[in-house]
């Protein structure tokens, strides 16, 4: 073999490596599938709060972030599970989806929250108990709240 063909080889044997790290590290990087919030034993106090947020929500087809969430839902959410930590997230729909299963509305919800870090990372773990609810609106928007307790 000649030299220029040798190197020529040794260019393609680098450069599939590089593409196979690059690919790892993508995985490596992405959230797992293999745990998530909803592998989490439901709490129905937690769903109650969490049902009622998200009707709210839906009356004033507004997401509200957490509002009330530090005067009234964290406190509770805590007096319930006798945990020391909560955690809540929202997240609403398109409009004019009056008819979303309740396995799209969740899989709308989350699509929202991988696109932040910080909701993506209560998202994605076990927790020790897990409330949901989801609500919705007059114009066909899904509000949806999550609060998580360990």
């Amino acid at each position: 073999m000649s030299k220029p063909k040798e190197a020529g080889l040794i260019v393609v044997f680098i450069f599939i490596i590089l593409v196979m790290l690059v690919v790892i590290a993508a995985k490596a990087a992405s959230p797992s599938d293999d745990a998530d919030a909803y592998d989490s034993p439901p709490h129905k106090a937690l769903d109650r709060l969490a049902e009622g947020y998200a009707q709210q929500m839906a009356r004033n087809q507004f997401q509200d972030g957490h509002g009330g969430w530090f005067e009234g839902r964290y406190q509770k959410a805590l007096q319930v599970t006798g945990c020391d930590s909560a955690q809540e997230i929202t997240a609403e729909s398109w409009v004019g989806q009056p008819n979303l299963s309740w396995e799209d509305q969740w899989e709308e919800f989350a699509e929202s929250w991988r696109q932040s870090k910080g909701h993506w990372r209560i998202a994605s773990r076990k927790h020790k108990w897990i409330g949901s609810g989801s609500a919705c609106s007059r114009n066909g928007t899904w509000y949806g709240c999550l609060i998580v307790v360990d």
